[in-house]
């Protein structure tokens, strides 16, 4: 639903609610009072229509992980699960193939179903997860979930962001030698009720 459609919705739950409240004060305005018949009759209505409006549906997107999906960390883990520090990012291109924009969120916890993303064995101080655009990032992860930014995609665009990990200087037994685990990241669209994609990444420890 476009952004015109979605402005007509709202205004004919307005009307509905008015015109719903309207007709319940008028006919127990005798036994309870106008006012209060009005402003029941209203809140009938309102819900009413809010729950017959129409799913907002998400906006059409094409989403590549065109750097790749393996972070490659064993290089900088040692035997005894210390770590020194490095980053690794990674590309990927989102391509709005729809007509209106596209608002977006990038999170490591999909809304939907409460699923994290990161494994357990990576959460810690010393592991990072982040987006951004260039040298600029914003962290998912950094000692704890992080609330997520708004990303407006434009209507037929395309853009380009990095999807990244960390390592901080870590001592002994921080981290497990020669494992191989799988990380989530969620693309979500707000305000087509959290309509949800998910990219697979493979982190090498």
């Amino acid at each position: 639903m476009g952004k015109g459609e979605k402005v007509v919705v709202a205004i004919l739950c307005l009307i509905v609610g008015f015109t719903f409240g309207w007709w319940i004060g008028y006919g127990h305005g005798h036994s309870q009072g106008v006012q209060e018949g009005q402003a029941i009759g209203y809140q009938q209505g309102l819900a009413a229509c809010q729950v017959a409006a129409p799913a907002v549906s998400p906006v059409s997107l094409k989403i590549v992980q065109s750097g790749g999906d393996e972070f490659n960390l064993s290089a900088y883990i040692s035997p005894t699960g210390n770590a020194t520090n490095t980053t690794i990012s990674l590309a990927i291109t989102i391509e709005n193939i729809d007509n209106e924009d596209a608002k977006i969120k990038i999170t490591l916890v999909n809304p939907k179903t409460g699923e994290e993303g990161l494994p357990a064995e990576l959460k810690n101080r010393y592991f990072n997860v982040f987006y951004g655009f260039g040298t600029y990032k914003i962290y998912l992860y950094n000692n704890g979930y992080k609330e997520s930014k708004d990303i407006v995609v434009p209507a037929n665009s395309v853009v380009t962001l990095n999807i990244g990990v960390e390592l901080e200087d870590a001592p002994d037994n921080t981290f497990v030698d020669g494992q191989t685990y799988t990380m989530k990241v969620f693309i979500v669209q707000p305000e087509a009720g959290n309509y949800t994609e998910a990219l697979t990444y493979t982190v090498l420890t």
